[in-house]
């Protein structure tokens, strides 16, 4: 992996290079009033799980720029699978919320999340109040 360190705004450049959209997990915060970075971080991996075929090749890009993963033999989706199990194991390393639980989100909670989700039409595709709803639960 890159030297983290060395530039913090580094990984925040490349994130907002993917341009996705996170209606599930920013729905959180009013719920909780965690900053919006803590709120985001427990339901990231999944979010970019659902979506991440629709932005394969920006995925991979992600991969090998953020991570320094090498794209040699590998397919994109094999690239972009790798830095989104590099960005999981970094936000655990950093003590960020892995999961939206450690949030005092209960699974109760996740239809009011789902209601309160703005779903906006960018990103890599519109998202669907079920799709909201699902990586909640996988985020629990």
């Amino acid at each position: 992996p890159p030297e983290k360190s060395a530039d913090p705004l580094f990984f925040c450049r490349h994130l907002k290079n993917l341009q996705t959209s996170l209606p599930a997990v920013a729905s959180t915060a009013p719920f909780l009033r965690p900053t919006h970075a803590v709120a985001v971080s427990g339901a990231w991996v999944n979010n970019y799980r659902h979506i991440m075929e629709d932005g394969l090749g920006r995925f991979a890009r992600f991969a090998t720029a953020v991570w320094g993963i090498p794209s040699k033999g590998k397919t994109d989706r094999q690239l972009a699978e790798e830095g989104i199990d590099a960005l999981a194991a970094w936000i655990k390393e950093i003590g960020a919320a892995s999961e939206i639980s450690s949030l005092d989100v209960t699974p109760e909670m996740i239809d009011g999340i789902a209601d309160a989700s703005i779903i906006l039409p960018g990103g890599y595709r519109r998202m669907t109040r079920g799709e909201i709803v699902e990586i909640l639960r996988e985020s629990l």
